[in-house]
């Protein structure tokens, strides 16, 4: 009868062990970031730019950019999921392209190489500001499309909350 308590005990103590772990390790599940930086053949395969953006409490995050072909054409602020980064996403660019739009994909903290950490303040925030630069560079609200891919999703319709868009 002992040895039953002391077991029963132990697979308790064991189990409690076992949430803790998971709830500090918790964030490492959550985000996947891979971390290679933009290959320089995509940039030139594919005609983009890299965009520098200035982020509040993280530092310059670089997201790609392709203009609008033509002025007063659409832009899609494209905002990919969890366990990719932006320069993955080549069958939407194409297909953006040949519908005549400019976009600028969104990159996250702690992806391709950036700065900061992924967690939902830093990436929320930072979708925000890769909004705010189009504004800066002169597309006019009426002009985005604001477009989520996965987490991205989530994303796109905090910035649709926050800023005006010509729809999301």
């Amino acid at each position: 009868m002992v040895i039953v308590k002391w077991a029963i005990l132990a697979v308790i103590g064991l189990y409690l062990v076992a949430l803790l772990a998971v709830y500090f390790a918790q964030r490492g599940f959550m985000y996947f970031p891979p971390e290679e930086v933009v290959p320089s053949w995509f940039l030139d395969e594919y005609d983009e730019q890299i965009l520098p953006i200035s982020v509040a409490g993280i530092g310059e995050i670089k997201s790609i950019y392709s203009p609008p072909p033509e002025e007063g054409a659409p832009v899609i602020l494209f905002i990919h999921g969890n366990g990719s980064a932006a320069y993955q996403y080549t069958d939407h660019f194409a297909a953006f392209k040949a519908w005549g739009v400019g976009y600028l994909a969104v990159e996250f903290p702690g992806y391709a190489g950036n700065p900061g950490v992924p967690n939902e303040t830093n990436i929320l925030r930072t979708s925000l500001a890769n909004y705010d630069r189009l504004i800066d560079k002169g597309i006019q609200p009426g002009n985005i499309v604001i477009y989520g891919d996965s987490l991205g999703a989530a994303c796109a319709v905090h910035v649709a909350s926050e800023r005006q868009s010509a729809g999301l």
